[in-house]
């Protein structure tokens, strides 16, 4: 097998080394990993390795994209928790967000259960990034929609840090990984950002990632200059340590980040029921059908009418 050298392109022969092992490059004598085929995506760069889990940079040549391939051993984790963890990167799927990655593809092979989802590309981290504060509070903003539309189906993160906070290289905001720790039962990656109700193995859920999120934000802006005081105010508010005492939703964050209406929750509906319920809004299919319903009563008025005209007759004719 014959790789190019991603810092200098040269042409190196690896055929002969083992799988994901390191070598250098005769020119510019980096680093550089042998790749691996898994199913149809070659693993080009190993990110992150734990007891059991193991996260690369792939490439996809069908599609000639780069891609973030996640896989769990089966050996080290029992099939319930890796059903758990393939729940979750289905329910990320079902999230319609740019700034949520992607994902393209998720199952079994072999010994292991795996996601594929978007590679960030050459972004990096929030944190490591200098920001004016304009671009802190688009991030804040990014952030809370984020967060929002995952909390719309139900799907909440339970690991936030800034390192998850990923930046791609035009600044925009992606998070990931909503729900994996707490699907495969593991760590979280810094207890410094965990809520103080947290207890290992339990559900992600709205408290304890508002909590993470304002520790976070503490951490990436609370220093910056030019931040209003309400906005720190916001920032010790949800990360206090009572779970009722935090903001109970993102529409108070996104408030407070002045967020365009259509970024927050929708409102409710004013129109009431008897019974105090927001009454159902009419659907094109409802109005539709009106016709046909109309009809069809209009038709079985008739038919009533009809058989007490006979009933009618009936009685005159036993009468006689």
């Amino acid at each position: 097998m014959r790789i190019a050298c991603p810092y200098c392109g040269q042409r190196m022969e690896v055929g002969e080394l083992p799988p994901l092992s390191q070598t250098a490059c005769l020119s510019c004598h980096r680093q550089v990993t042998v790749p691996q085929w898994f199913g149809k995506w070659l693993l080009e760069e190993r990110l992150k390795e734990e007891e059991g889990v193991e996260i690369f940079r792939a490439l996809d040549p069908s599609l000639d994209r780069e891609a973030c391939v996640m896989r769990v051993s089966a050996a080290a984790f029992p099939l319930e928790e890796r059903e758990a963890f393939l729940e979750r990167v289905r329910l990320q799927a079902s999230i319609a967000h740019p700034g949520v990655n992607s994902v393209y593809a998720c199952g079994h092979e072999g010994e292991w259960t795996y996601a594929v989802t978007q590679f960030v590309g050459s972004g990096k981290a929030v944190l490591q990034r200098r920001l004016t504060p304009e671009m802190a509070m688009e991030q804040m903003r990014q952030a809370v929609s984020i967060l929002r539309a995952a909390a719309a189906v139900g799907l909440y993160h339970g690991a936030l840090t800034p390192k998850v906070l990923q930046a791609d290289a035009d600044g925009r905001l992606h998070i990931g990984g909503f729900g994996v720790a707490a699907a495969l039962r593991l760590p979280p990656p810094s207890l410094d950002y965990c809520a103080p109700e947290f207890r290992p193995g339990q559900e992600p859920n709205l408290a304890g990632d508002m909590y993470s999120l304002g520790i976070c934000w503490q951490t990436l802006y609370g220093n910056q200059p030019g931040l209003p005081e309400s906005l720190r105010r916001l920032f010790h508010d949800m990360s206090a340590e009572s779970p009722a005492d935090r903001p109970n939703g993102y529409p108070v964050l996104a408030e407070a980040l002045g967020m365009e209406p259509a970024a927050t929750e929708p409102e409710p509906s004013s129109d009431k029921g008897s019974d105090g319920s927001a009454a159902a809004a009419s659907s094109p299919r409802t109005h539709s059908l009106l016709p046909i319903v109309l009809a069809v009563s209009g038709i079985a008025v008739l038919l009533l009418l009809f058989a007490m005209i006979l009933w009618n007759l009936w009685g005159l004719l036993i009468g006689n």
